[in-house]
């Protein structure tokens, strides 16, 4: 069986330690149901009829019309059929509740943000290496590792979420995590290009940014429209709960 976006989306919820949002688990729930009520078996109505003439029955008899009928619907594809409408149901309440799911991320990713800030004011500057760390900073080293590790699983779900929402291009990972304008972004955009191997996060915290997670595709829309026309202040404090600091240079 083929594993839904919604499954994806919970099986990354589990690793980040945090649960599915109700809404969604009754979804899974009712298109799980749906499926098992599916009927599978086509039975035999070829033999069923011969053994009702034998007996001297009605070879037309309701179970052989029933299997009849079963047997028809297996040759048109029936669970296939019953998968697409529990897929396609599943896929109207990820579009529903998209923002119950960027809400419960973005909860989830302030402790994270913070570790990449106290990690960097103790001076830690590369994830990938930590062999000159001792103390403090090694701690702090770890911390910040696990913090990029959630951002991460956090972009695989804002993807997969974005995907099952209509009309929606898959969203700048930048704009997801920081409210600034193109300008601001571009330098830790070049750097990102560069190397690839870096994480958005780290490399936005380093920058001087305040990392905070969008809480809906409304806030992530606000983010994108920033610095269009020659807009640049910031989102108001009423629509997101942080404001970016001043970015600092890029550093490697």
């Amino acid at each position: 069986m083929n594993v839904t976006a919604l499954q994806q989306i919970s099986a990354h919820f589990h690793r980040l330690g945090i649960p599915v949002p109700k809404p969604l688990v009754a979804a899974q729930a009712a298109a799980d149901k749906f499926l098992a009520a599916v009927p599978r078996d086509t039975g035999n109505p070829i033999g069923s009829a011969l053994d009702a003439v034998e007996r001297g029955d009605d070879p037309f008899g309701p179970e052989i019309q029933r299997q009849i009928a079963m047997h028809r619907l297996t040759e048109l594809n029936l669970s296939n059929a019953a998968r697409l409408r529990a897929g396609g149901r599943l896929s109207d309440a990820l579009a529903e509740h998209a923002d119950l799911i960027l809400a419960a991320l973005a909860d989830r990713l302030e402790g994270p943000a913070e570790a990449m800030v106290a990690a960097h004011k103790l001076g830690v500057t590369d994830l990938r290496e930590a062999r000159t760390l001792r103390g403090q900073q090694l701690s702090a080293w770890g911390c910040a590792a696990e913090a990029v590790d959630a951002f991460a699983i956090a972009h695989q779900i804002v993807g997969i979420l974005s995907r099952e929402m209509p009309h929606r291009a898959a969203p700048d990972k930048l704009r997801v995590l920081a409210n600034a304008t193109p300008a601001q972004l571009q330098p830790v955009r070049a750097q990102l290009a560069a190397d690839n191997r870096l994480a958005a996060a780290w490399v936005l915290t380093k920058a001087g940014f305040d990392v905070a997670h969008v809480r809906s595709f409304a806030e992530l829309d606000k983010r994108d429209n920033l610095g269009i026309d020659g807009e640049v202040e910031a989102i108001e404090p009423d629509d997101i709960a942080r404001k970016p600091r001043t970015p600092a240079s890029v550093t490697s």
